[in-house]
């Protein structure tokens, strides 16, 4: 199987102390807003309207269900979605 390519340890430090990469992750960022602003919409789908806490426990309940699975860090999840 093929490996993706990774960036070494040596690459990454340098972006993050350029100030450049921050050395955060897009969870850090959604955990943050969801702890400043949990009852501000965050997504609009029709006429359903989920919160960004109500999200947080969806994000939750699929993370839990991943590791009953067997998915662990390291592990590549892909996900398809239907062309139209």
């Amino acid at each position: 199987m093929a490996k993706f390519p990774a960036f070494s340890p040596e690459y990454r430090r340098r972006f993050v102390e350029s100030g450049l990469w921050l050395d955060r992750t897009l969870y850090d960022y959604f955990s943050e807003t969801v702890r400043h602003v949990p009852d501000k919409v965050a997504i609009v789908a029709g006429e359903r309207r989920i919160t960004f806490a109500q999200w947080a426990d969806e994000v939750e309940r699929l993370a839990a269900g991943m590791v009953r699975l067997g998915i662990t860090q390291g592990d590549i999840v892909s996900v398809q979605l239907p062309y139209h």
